[in-house]
């Protein structure tokens, strides 16, 4: 026997039970999975002014921006900074510049662990935009170095600068 839209009524509400169930449980699947893979695409940042010395004394101030999925906020704005500034020779005539290394470490969330990071070193502040897909910070002015990591480790961001 056929019944709605060929549905078939054999064994009686059995089977329009098991299809019923089974609707069910796909909705639980779909209703559980997608906020996991939706949160992958929104990032959470911050970029703190950091004001370097150059072995010479020079001041060169900085935005370290440090962004991470968005539910590791805490984690991120916890993060430590250090650097080193060392010369270095930039040209045939002698001149020297100075080699900086800035030192970033994001603690690892407390629940889930370890967790990707991008961190760049940039002459201006972050603005809000869009990289490959994923909402986060954007870095204004010069880049003078970006690289990904992982928190829990210390991330280190070397780049030269013209001034000794």
């Amino acid at each position: 026997m056929v019944g709605y839209r060929g549905i078939a009524l054999i064994g009686g509400k059995a089977v329009m039970r098991r299809l019923l169930c089974a609707v069910g449980w796909a909705l639980l699947v779909m209703v559980t999975l997608a906020p996991t893979s939706l949160a992958a695409e929104d990032w959470c940042s911050d970029d703190p002014l950091l004001v370097l010395a150059t072995p010479d004394g020079s001041a060169v101030p900085v935005y370290v921006l440090t962004s991470a999925p968005i539910g590791h906020i805490g984690s991120v704005m916890a993060a430590t900074y250090r650097y080193s500034a060392d010369h270095y020779v930039r040209d045939a005539a002698g001149d020297l510049g100075t080699v900086f290394t800035i030192y970033v470490t994001v603690p690892n969330d407390p629940i889930s662990g370890p967790f990707g990071l991008y961190d760049a070193v940039n002459s201006g502040p972050a603005t809000g935009g869009s990289v490959e897909g994923y909402q986060m910070a954007v870095a204004s002015g010069i880049t003078y170095v970006s690289t990904s990591g992982t928190s829990g480790a210390e991330i280190a961001l070397s780049f030269d600068y013209p001034q000794p």
